[in-house]
């Protein structure tokens, strides 16, 4: 079949499988409809602004600096004399470690020193046709250019917090912002959203750093610009309920896990299911007659969100679940997946069954459930 096709990724959960989906479609090069709109403080530049804010309190605690500096978004300042292509990130990280800073300007100074001190001191014990030798080198080289970072983006943070005013000190983001992470549009989007700092000015407002911060953490809960065009970009990426009555010829179910599709029903601690039905079957016996929700009848509604999800895929149906929760903990397939896999091959399915067929087969992290 030569024509175009729909397709759609859908789940009953969003989180975490969103994230994942996107940064997996953007490393493929495919532009996706994604309808869950997100806020600014969700995207990777709300992000790693967050954490670039969260250093203008002047602490500058190891934890903090080097999780701005793992954010992966990061571009190689001017000020750098060192000619880097990128940040090494996980090298600068280990270093931090190696030098035992805990936090405080001062202290990043004196710790980055000595273990420059000591890594040069090794080196010159080395034999000089010691193969090892070559990597002491490209690590100095490195310490070094990570000390040349910090005392940049130090001095970043200081003209920001030297600020009198809101809109000065927006500004003054704005520029070193752009000067340490990779431009993106939702940057723009955050400090569109900070045009009110000439009113906050304006009313004598005193600045302070956790002002500053309260200010972007406003901005950064607008939402942010839908990714894609519905129709347009391919596969489109919703919720269930988002996409109910919607057709497409081919249709992914992610996250068939029990507990996740169907959702647990929570009791209500105040009035249990089998106190609703005692008041139900006390209520009916008077004048004036109500029904009283259970909680265990949520079943029947995601069985009837299940129904419409099979039903919305007007080629092919696919089917797909985790079995470990990524840390550790492993999950189990929905009751859902394994009632339609034992109508499929019209013997019954348990979990075991469901496995062994998976392993044997080369498409081992999917299941085609219906064509």
């Amino acid at each position: 079949d030569d024509e175009p096709q729909t397709l759609a990724v859908l789940m009953r959960s969003a989180q975490p499988y969103t994230e994942l989906l996107r940064s997996s479609l953007r490393r493929s090069g495919v532009q996706a409809y994604f309808h869950q709109c997100r806020t600014l403080g969700e995207t990777a530049a709300g992000r790693t602004l967050r954490k670039f804010l969260r250093l203008l309190g002047g602490d500058y605690r190891r934890i903090e600096v080097t999780d701005f500096i793992l954010s992966g978004s990061l571009r190689v300042p001017d000020s750098l004399s060192e000619a880097l292509t990128e940040i090494p990130a996980s090298q600068w990280n280990a270093l931090a470690l190696r030098a035992e800073v805990i936090a405080g300007e001062a202290q990043w100074r004196a710790s980055l020193q000595r273990l420059q001190d000591s890594l040069r001191w090794e080196a010159k014990r080395l034999d000089p046709e010691d193969e090892s030798q070559a990597d002491d080198e490209a690590r100095l080289k490195s310490l070094n250019a990570f000390r040349n970072y910090i005392e940049s983006l130090f001095a970043a943070l200081k003209e920001i917090r030297a600020q009198q005013t809101f809109t000065n000190a927006i500004a003054s983001v704005r520029r070193r912002f752009h000067e340490f992470v990779e431009h993106d549009d939702h940057t723009d989007d955050v400090l569109l959203q900070l045009e009110q700092a000439e009113l906050v000015d304006r009313a004598a407002i005193a600045l302070t750093p956790d002002d500053l911060i309260n200010m972007f953490e406003s901005a950064l809960r607008a939402p942010a610009r839908r990714e894609g065009r519905y129709q347009e970009n391919e596969p489109t990426v919703a919720g269930i309920q988002e996409a109910r009555g919607v057709v497409f010829d081919v249709v992914h179910l992610a996250g068939l896990n029990e507990g996740e599709f169907p959702r647990r029903a929570p009791q209500d601690p105040l009035l249990l299911d089998s106190e609703r039905k005692l008041l139900q079957r006390w209520i009916t016996q008077g004048t004036y007659v109500t029904t009283i929700p259970q909680l265990a009848n949520r079943f029947d509604y995601e069985r009837y969100l299940f129904a419409l999800t099979v039903g919305s895929a007007r080629k092919k149906l696919v089917c797909s679940f985790s079995r470990n929760s990524g840390r550790g903990r492993e999950l189990l397939p929905s009751r859902y997946l394994l009632k339609t896999v034992s109508a499929l091959h019209g013997r019954s399915a348990d979990v075991e069954l469901l496995y062994a067929w998976i392993d044997v087969h080369s498409c081992s992290r999917r299941v085609a459930v219906r064509e």
